[in-house]
């Protein structure tokens, strides 16, 4: 668990010990994907950051189709306040991440965003990124 939630956890914890209400803490599971278009007409297993949620290997198919590229998961919570709050409606969830590639799998083949970073393509080495995206140059820190 990250310093961040812990904190956001404990605060949770005093202040509902001095309110009124009970909050509940529902708890889900979000399954990561990226947009990834692969150019290098090959299957790649790569590792990807996601921003503070890890890393994740992932097979990226060998077609050059935008595809929704299964990132692994995480766990999340949601938070409801008042007396009669209930996780009602709380569900699993499907979400697209920003990505990076990792120590491991940077050098391989070059990652491009778009400037929403919703989209990524995979180039080879030696090529160039497609106009309107930008490569990552660094190995991504995934703490």
């Amino acid at each position: 668990m990250n310093p961040e939630n812990r904190n956001f956890r404990l605060f949770c914890v005093i202040f509902s010990f001095f309110s009124w209400g009970c909050d509940s803490v529902c708890k889900f599971h979000v399954a990561d994907y990226a947009k990834i278009q692969n150019t290098t007409g090959r299957v790649l297993q790569l590792t990807f950051c996601k921003g503070r949620n890890g890393t994740d290997p992932a097979t990226v198919p060998a077609d050059s189709l935008n595809n929704e590229v299964d990132i692994g998961a995480h766990a999340d919570m949601e938070i409801r306040g008042g007396p009669t709050s209930a996780c009602d409606g709380v569900s699993d969830r499907r979400e697209a991440t920003v990505i990076g590639l990792t120590s491991a799998s940077f050098g391989q083949v070059k990652l491009c965003r778009d400037q929403t970073g919703e989209n990524n393509v995979i180039v080879e080495i030696f090529q160039t990124c497609p106009t309107g995206f930008s490569e990552q140059l660094l190995a991504e820190d995934c703490n």
